[in-house]
């Protein structure tokens, strides 16, 4: 019995004085520290506490030795601890931003070790509550559009502003801790100066006087003191500038139509407005009218013009009401028959030898007298009466065009008592 306790003791004297602890994780939160230094929260969140945005965490040391490292963690459940960060010198400040984390409620602690490796006692905040608000625009509009809701690119909000016009913009937002807010992509050269932190008029009079044509995607962004921000987008067009028009297709491209109806094509050809708010109607009228009359969108239909020789003009007239120049067309309506004249025959009897010279006079106010599309057909009767001559038993052609021409006759006497059926 005697060795056996003198066993236990010398054992126990064999083990190592100095021998480090080894502690689990969740035993750290209970531990009391080895190191003589003391740490403690100088700044940061206490027990109870709402805080948002970046906060500036500050911790004093007392006691004695040298710290040579500092550990903040923090843990949305007091068990499971997330590191902030390990701070390895003096001063033991770190600017921590919450809106890292998520809102709700929170714990940190702080913990460090000094230069002979011993851990420190671990010092706690408590329970404290994260509640930042992200900023909520309310409002963001521009004055005095002519078309458009400015809510998506198909939707523009459109002006037809000149250079050194004037765009209005106003906004709005609710927030506990609102900052300033900026506008970017916006016409001209340069970008408004924020609006805030100073000052905040919720507004912007933009006019930096080299207002250009086209599109832009103004960029709303509102911003607070917990560092949070907002954006909002608006989709505007400047267009100052008429369509482009093609000459029009009338009548299917002829000179002359016998119809009073004209059909009217191509005037989209020339490519419409140009990427501006988009093509509203084009138009026609008779050169010296006062009044338009649409033709709608698509540039086609078909329109009544009295008879005779008529120029007409044609135009564009965008979304915004901007006005294109003038093309000018012209066709003619010729819807009355030529009116017809005499014959013209050479003599003619059984002495006469070789052809006979046939004329036929005719005339049209119009489009004229196509000599193209006109013949002269002949035939012999015996009694000069009925629709087909009944000597040749049919209408012969003089082999030419126009509205004159020649019979060629080797002998009239053959003719003899017989009929010039023309």
């Amino acid at each position: 019995m005697r060795r056996i306790l003198l066993f236990a003791v010398l054992f126990g004297l064999l083990l190592p004085v100095g021998q480090p602890l080894i502690m689990l994780e969740d035993e750290v939160s209970s531990f009391t520290g080895v190191s003589g230094i003391v740490v403690e929260i100088s700044n940061g969140p206490i027990a109870g506490e709402a805080i948002t945005g970046s906060n500036s965490l500050a911790f004093t040391t007392s006691g004695t030795g040298t710290l040579v490292n500092l550990s903040i963690e923090i843990s949305d459940n007091n068990s499971d601890w997330v590191n902030l960060v390990t701070l390895t010198s003096s001063p033991w400040v770190y600017v921590w931003n919450s809106n890292s984390q998520d809102n709700g409620t929170w714990y940190m602690r702080a913990y460090g070790y000094d230069s002979e490796d011993n851990m420190t006692a671990i010092v706690e905040s408590g329970a404290f509550t994260i509640a930042n608000q992200i900023p909520v625009i309310t409002s963001f509009a521009l004055a005095s559009a002519i078309t458009g809701s400015g809510t998506s690119p198909t939707d523009r909000a459109w002006f037809n502003l000149s250079a050194n016009g004037t765009l209005e913009f106003t906004w709005s937002a609710s927030d506990d801790d609102l900052a300033y807010a900026t506008l970017a992509n916006v016409p001209g050269s340069g970008s408004p100066a924020s609006d805030g932190p100073t000052t905040i008029s919720h507004s912007w009079s933009w006019s930096p006087g080299d207002f250009g044509e086209g599109t832009w995607n103004p960029r709303l962004t509102v911003y607070d003191d917990s560092g949070l921000y907002v954006s909002s987008t608006m989709y505007i067009g400047i267009d100052r500038s008429g369509p482009s028009i093609a000459t029009p297709n009338l009548a299917n491209g002829v000179n002359w139509s016998d119809s009073t109806s004209v059909t009217i094509s191509g005037l989209t050809a020339a490519g419409g407005d140009g990427g501006g708010s988009g093509i509203d109607r084009y138009e026609w009228r008779l050169s010296g009218d006062e009044n338009w009359s649409s033709l709608g969108a698509s540039g086609t239909g078909a329109i009544t013009l009295p008879e005779g020789q008529q120029n007409l003009e044609f135009r564009g007239v965008d979304i915004i009401g901007n006005i294109g120049s003038i093309v000018n067309a012209s066709i003619g309506i010729d819807t009355t028959n030529p009116s017809l004249g005499t014959w013209t025959v050479d003599e003619l009897n059984t002495s006469r030898i070789g052809s006979a010279s046939i004329s036929f006079s005719a005339s049209d106010l119009g489009s004229g007298i196509d000599l193209s599309a006109c013949n002269i057909q002949y035939g012999f009767d015996s009694n000069g009466a009925g629709n087909v001559p009944d000597v040749t038993n049919s209408w012969l052609d003089l082999g030419t065009t126009g509205l004159s021409g020649a019979v060629g006759i080797a002998s009239w006497t053959t003719k003899s008592h017989q009929y010039l059926a023309l």
